[in-house]
C-alpha cells in the first residue's frame, strides 16, 4: 500500500501536491529579494524595476496558501524590502513618466501594506 494520502478536496490537499505552492513561494521569494537587491545599485536607476511583480505573485501565493508560507515570510525581511523600494523610490521618481508615477506609487503603496499584513508565525 502506498504511504501517499488524500486529505482534502483542494488541489494540493495530498501528499504528492502538498508542498508544492511552498516552492513557488521560495522560489518568488528569491526572486523578488535579488529584484530588491538590484535596487539598491544607482548603476541602473532608469525608473524601471522588477520587484512589484515579484510582490505581487508573491502576494497571489500568500493569498491563497496563507498557512503555507506563515512559517517562511519572515526570511523575507519586509521591513528592510519596504525601505529599499523607498529609498529607490525616491532617487528615481523623476525618471518615471509623470501620467504614470501616481499610478506607480498608489500600486505600490498598496501592495507593501498587504506584504505587511501577512500572518507570520516568527515575528520579524
Amino acid at each position: 500500500m502506498s504511504d501517499h494520502k488524500v486529505t482534502g478536496v483542494r488541489p494540493e490537499d495530498n501528499t504528492k501536491a502538498d508542498l508544492i505552492p511552498l516552492g513557488y513561494f521560495l522560489y518568488t521569494m528569491e526572486e523578488l529579494q535579488k529584484s530588491a537587491t538590484s535596487l539598491e545599485n544607482p548603476k541602473y536607476d532608469d525608473g524601471c524595476q522588477s520587484v512589484l511583480i515579484h510582490l505581487e505573485f508573491l502576494l497571489n501565493i500568500c493569498d491563497r496558501y496563507p498557512n503555507t508560507v506563515a512559517g517562511v515570510i519572515y526570511q523575507l525581511k519586509r521591513k528592510k524590502l519596504l525601505e529599499t523600494w523607498n529609498a529607490w523610490w525616491e532617487r528615481n521618481e523623476k525618471k518615471i513618466p509623470a501620467k504614470y508615477r501616481a499610478g506607480i506609487k498608489e500600486s505600490a503603496d498598496e501592495l507593501f501594506a498587504r506584504l505587511m499584513a501577512v500572518r507570520s508565525n516568527v515575528i520579524d
